[in-house]
């Protein structure tokens, strides 16, 4: 029997990439980000979720793609992390969210390793859906403790 699991899609700089359904709180479009001054380069700053500061992270910056341009109605992924005992909430940015799709376990395919040029654990793997590339992110490895730590306690930022 194949197994099958459920991923969030969504598109960055013309990239596509994934983040299984059991780490997606909400996507939120339009909402106001107030800004952080002095925050790290990759922080937008924080959003009300729910009656609670959330950080914003522009995960272009983060995924150290290139800039996109600022888009007027930006596209917000509320995903939960898990450091230690603590649950950590965090808001991503993204271009567009495409739909949320049932992956088999056979179609992933695993990250070929090119050496030095990136960590291959920043990824959980690879799928295609109609020849478009999908990368599964792995969140619990690109945010480092040191990232969650920060952003787990929003008046250091």
């Amino acid at each position: 029997m194949d197994y099958t699991e459920k991923y969030l899609t969504f598109e960055i700089d013309g990239r596509m990439f994934a983040f299984s359904v059991h780490n997606v709180l909400e996507v939120i479009i339009n909402r106001q980000i107030n800004p952080i001054p002095k925050s790290a380069e990759y922080i937008c700053g924080v959003i009300n979720f729910r009656g609670e500061a959330v950080t914003v992270v522009d995960t272009s910056k983060k995924f150290g793609i290139k800039e996109s341009p600022k888009n007027e109605n930006p596209v917000i992924v509320v995903i939960q992390l898990q450091l230690e005992n603590k649950s950590i909430k965090l808001a991503c940015i993204c271009n567009s969210v495409k739909r949320v799709e049932e992956i088999k376990f056979s179609s992933i395919q695993q990250v070929p390793n090119f050496g030095n040029y990136y960590n291959p654990a920043l990824l959980k793997g690879v799928f295609y859906i109609e020849d478009l590339l999908y990368s599964i992110i792995n969140i619990e490895k690109i945010f480092s403790t040191d990232d969650l730590m920060l952003l787990s306690s929003p008046d250091s930022l």
